[in-house]
């Protein structure tokens, strides 16, 4: 191995005992422990697009996503908690749901919701057992269709799961999976309204030695944070993060504020596994250096199979630094075998811009301005002729530019009427982007 692995044995023994009390707490029961923790994840539509402003729910505390559609909830305790997200957008609904394990005093990362026109749910439910017909606690129901994670159920303690919330008129692969059985998988596709029964059969574990992920790659972002802000404002940031970078909704978790209010975020992508590996695969451990040859440090256990994007919204994540990432894939036998974790993955860096404010634009002739944001190297202004949300296109986008302000040479605008803009800023390829904050204007 070379150096990189090396310093990594410290970090796999630190990822292994926080995987381990992960697994012993993914019970179906809800814990109403007294440590409080944190929650976060991103809110996504049907084509994997951003959702800004939706309200999100666990238990009592509620909140709502950013610009990027990125939420953090407070205070929860610990224990199993279903979150759930909703938004309503021209007069349709839309909702979904997630079941997330969070542990004493940490941050639960990437519990990513995918929202649904509420006219067009299913629900699939049923029973998981071993080979011999018990049934099985604890155990995990995934439910898959290419979005930014999948939709979650734990069973009870008669093994019984439930999903809701699911789309109609799209096939889902499925999986039920627990530590110490090989996963069952299947595809099922269901009709709007339809509840299907859908049981599991678990065979025992094989302890298959695992590829390690391949053709990782990441993008950061930093979006506004605003407290105050509303949902319709949090939906249109999802949705522009998913017009920029469309295999972010195609794939599909937050970070720490900047002084100025602003967020900083990571996504990570790699490739699906194959249909041989997702009979073993019980998730993923995500790590994350500092340096380009630097130790990597356990962050976080993505416990789902299907899994090809993680959203890291590490409270010490800052802007105008590099970041570098490696995950490795689990067995169902993990931690208890040697060969239970696969080797890494290549190792991808990525650099956090600052955050990007602009300044009041000027209306003869139309010209946009904004303040230099650290180590962006390109902006670009785009234009709406209503406040950008769900299915909101731009209707003008200039060309880049790495100055620090651009005018309008588009058609003519209606006077009187409101439109709304927002500046992107970008280095390295597009791999690095910021936000401004969503500007609106009065042509005259």
């Amino acid at each position: 191995m070379d150096s990189l692995e090396r310093s990594t044995d410290v970090a796999r023994i630190t990822f292994l005992l926080a995987a381990i009390v992960a697994l012993l707490g993914a019970s179906g029961c809800t814990n109403t422990g007294l440590f409080l923790t944190q929650l976060a994840g991103i809110v996504t539509d049907a084509n994997g697009d951003p959702v800004r402003n939706a309200q999100v729910t666990a238990g009592s505390r509620t909140t709502q996503t950013n610009s990027g559609g990125a939420y953090v909830i407070d205070r929860l305790p610990e224990g199993t908690h279903v979150v759930r997200a909703s938004i309503t957008s021209q007069g349709v609904t839309f909702s979904g749901r997630q079941v997330v394990s969070v542990f004493r005093g940490e941050r639960s990362k990437s519990a990513n919701i995918t929202v649904v026109r509420t006219d067009q749910q299913a629900r699939m439910y049923g029973t998981v057992r071993d080979r011999f017909g018990s049934r099985i606690a604890g155990a995990r129901v995934f439910a898959y269709a290419g979005t930014l994670s999948s939709n979650v159920s734990i069973t009870n303690s008669n093994g019984d799961y439930d999903l809701r919330e699911l789309m109609s008129g799209v096939t889902y692969e499925v999986s039920a999976s627990a530590r110490t059985y090989d996963n069952d998988n299947s595809v099922v596709l269901l009709s709007a309204g339809e509840a299907r029964q859908f049981d599991f059969v678990l065979n025992d574990e094989s302890n298959a030695s695992l590829p390690a992920p391949t053709n990782l790659f990441a993008v950061a972002w930093t979006t506004p944070y605003e407290v105050t802000r509303t949902p319709e404002t949090d939906r249109a940031y999802e949705a522009i993060k998913d017009y920029l970078k469309p295999e972010r909704g195609r794939r599909k978790a937050s970070g720490r504020l900047t002084p100025g209010g602003y967020h900083v975020e990571a996504d990570l992508f790699w490739d699906p596994v194959s249909s041989t590996t997702l009979e073993n695969l019980l998730g993923y451990g995500i790590y994350r250096a500092t340096t380009a040859l630097g130790a990597s440090v356990a962050v976080d256990f993505l416990r789902d199979p299907y899994a090809t994007f993680f959203a890291d919204i590490d409270d010490n994540l800052r802007e105008g630094r590099t970041y570098y990432y490696e995950i490795t894939a689990l067995n169902t036998s993990y931690p208890d075998t040697q060969n239970s974790e696969s080797g890494f993955s290549n190792r991808y860096g990525v650099e956090t811009l600052g955050e990007l404010a602009l300044l009041q634009p000027t209306l003869s002739p139309l010209t946009f301005r904004w303040l230099a944001a650290v180590g962006t190297t390109e902006y670009a202004v785009y234009l709406f002729d209503s406040y950008p949300g769900i299915a909101v296109t731009p209707v003008w986008s200039s060309f880049a530019t790495s100055g620090t302000s651009m005018q309008y040479d588009g058609s003519q605008l209606q006077a009187g009427k409101r439109y709304y803009y927002l500046v992107v800023g970008s280095a390295n390829g597009g791999e690095s982007l910021t936000l401004s904050r969503i500007g609106d204007f009065v042509a005259n």
